[in-house]
């Protein structure tokens, strides 16, 4: 029989789906055949309804990244209309229906409950009737907002009484979201968002020092996973769309509010920001043009007012446009527009698999699944399952600690992918390329570059590769002039570090086709002595399994 985990929030804003599929993906890597249930459907933003059409966020989100099936949650109005007429039991006798299919396939299911709202207190009772006519052990999901350890405690032990059995409560242990939060929601970018310290709730609280309660989770908060792209905005506000440039892909990590003259406004002519500003305000469009032009990839502007520029304007900065930058008008005005986007849903829109993808990855490796698996004595999966698959490549990979150069060092995605790379510490990136440049684009990318970053300038290292490439070649006559005139290719010098030792491997194609990158290889490695034919293989991430196929020579 399958063991069930009741997700219980002890208020809103607890960052619930977000920790539920994190949980679903922390089990699903280490083996576990997890399953996912959500009773009901609940609309906690009146705009959710908006950006996901009527459709549940969390069943949509498991549905597209896993091979699960979830039933559809019941609408919170028809649970409210069943409790209001006495047929709580054959709402309940339904739950339990959807559950038992999602439960008859694998050893956990992961149920996730309800959001407790100022005046609905059905929702504790529909929470605490579920979870007991399910046999589920609780887990609470708590935001601390600034408590100190005592008023969590307080908090907590409160919120654990409404699921107490006759003799004892059924909470198994705590997740904590959110950690260092601001108490208070500000407007982006009219007053900079700061972590507070976090306290130190493990030692500190009672329910948890004392072993009454077993913390999973720490989760810090994470202003990134806040930023909606542009084209959230545009359809939560309803706004006119002037240019849509890439609002789909572009994300609002700050709104500036501006009506400054120029030179008061260059320092926030940064990547994911917002400019709010009446839209006769041509000199600040054109200040945003040119940043634009610099290469800053800036969310947008927002127009306010029902104001446009002089089409004079328009067509001057239609260049800057052209580089994906959107441009959005409002008839509000500039204040009202301020507070409109103050208020935005905080939820995850259901076609942005990005952003919850994002959430999942911060959320399921802080999740103590060593404990967990543990306790629900589930065994692992003889079948390996694709997060398993990755999640054991990657441990794999930080193991291994290999050095690895690419010679792309100026390519955007290459950059970006070397930095996430040395952050989860799969591998020693060394880019090839001019630091200065590279900076440069990291910058342009809003990411900033680890100082602890290799980079390798091609000029400064490329003499010391002469010598050891005509000997290499020098079976095809290679002279040193020749050997010099070829390193001048960035793949070249990488894949002779790679032949010298210098590197374990080499990463190149972005900007390369297949035969620049294999090409060196042959001449300067070659292959194995029994070996004459060079293949390659693709992993395949089924929906349930792990298949490999070798592709031609």
């Amino acid at each position: 029989m399958a063991k069930s985990l009741f997700i219980a929030p002890t208020s809103t804003d607890s960052g619930l789906t977000s920790v539920c599929l994190g949980l679903l993906r922390a089990l699903e890597q280490v083996g576990v055949s997890v399953g996912f249930y959500k009773p009901f459907c609940q609309v906690v933003h009146q705009a959710d309804a908006t950006h996901n059409k009527g459709k549940d966020s969390s069943v949509e989100f498991v549905r597209s990244h896993s091979h699960l099936k979830p039933p559809t949650p019941i609408t919170l109005k028809e649970a409210q209309h069943a409790l209001n007429h006495n047929k709580s039991d054959l709402l309940l006798e339904r739950v339990v229906g959807e559950y038992q299919k999602v439960a008859c396939t694998v050893d956990v299911v992961i149920i996730e409950g309800l959001e407790p709202d100022q005046d609905g207190t059905y929702i504790t009772r529909l929470n605490a009737e579920v979870a007991r006519n399910l046999g589920s052990e609780i887990i609470l999901l708590t935001s601390p907002k600034g408590c100190n350890p005592i008023e969590l405690d307080e908090q907590l032990g409160f919120s654990a009484r409404l699921f107490s059995g006759q003799n004892e409560a059924d909470v198994l242990g705590v997740i904590l979201n959110k950690i260092g939060a601001p108490k208070e929601r500000k407007i982006p970018g009219m007053t900079t968002l700061t972590a507070i310290p976090p306290e130190d709730y493990r030692n500190k609280c009672n329910v948890f020092s004392s072993g009454q309660y077993r913390l999973l989770a720490e989760i810090p908060w994470e202003p990134s996973l806040l930023a909606p792209r542009v084209s959230d905005i545009a359809r939560e506000l309803k706004v006119d769309v002037l240019h849509e440039g890439q609002m789909q892909t572009r994300r609002v990590h700050r709104v500036s509010v501006c009506a400054r003259t120029i030179s008061n406004m260059t320092e926030i002519l940064k990547s994911g920001t917002l400019l709010v500003t009446p839209g006769d305000r041509e000199d600040i469009v054109v200040a945003a043009a040119v940043a634009a032009l610099n290469g800053v990839p800036m969310a947008g502007i927002l127009l306010t007012g029902g104001l446009l520029p002089d089409q004079r304007v328009i067509e001057l900065c239609r260049r800057a446009m052209e580089t994906g930058m959107p441009v959005l008008s409002t008839t509000t005005n500039t204040y009202e527009t301020a507070h409109m986007l103050a208020g935005l849903s905080r939820s995850i829109p259901i076609d942005d698999p990005e952003r919850i993808d994002t959430a999942m990855n911060l959320i399921a490796p802080r999740i103590d699944t060593d404990w967990l698996q543990e306790h629900l004595k589930v065994p692992r999966q003889t079948r390996m399952s694709p997060p398993a698959f990755r999640h054991q490549l990657s441990e794999r990979a930080r193991a291994a600690n290999k050095r690895i150069v690419l010679p792309e060092g100026h390519e955007p995605r290459t950059v970006q992918a070397a930095i996430i790379c040395h952050q989860r510490q799969l591998a020693r990136c060394a880019l090839i390329g001019s630091a200065a440049e590279i900076r440069a684009v990291a910058a342009s990318l809003g990411m900033e570059l680890p100082p602890d970053l290799e980079i390798i300038e091609p000029s400064e290292v490329r003499k010391r590769y002469v010598a050891p490439m005509v000997e290499l070649r020098k079976h095809k006559g290679t002279s040193a002039e020749m050997a010099e005139s070829m390193l001048e290719d960035n793949v070249v010098l990488g894949t002779m570090m790679v032949a010298l030792d210098e590197a374990d491997g080499l990463v190149s194609g972005a900007i390369h086709t297949t035969a620049n990158t294999v090409r060196p290889a042959l001449q300067l490695i070659k292959t194995h002595n029994n070996a004459k034919v060079v293949s390659s293989v693709f992993f395949m991430l089924l929906p349930q399994q792990l298949w490999f196929t070798e592709t031609a020579p």
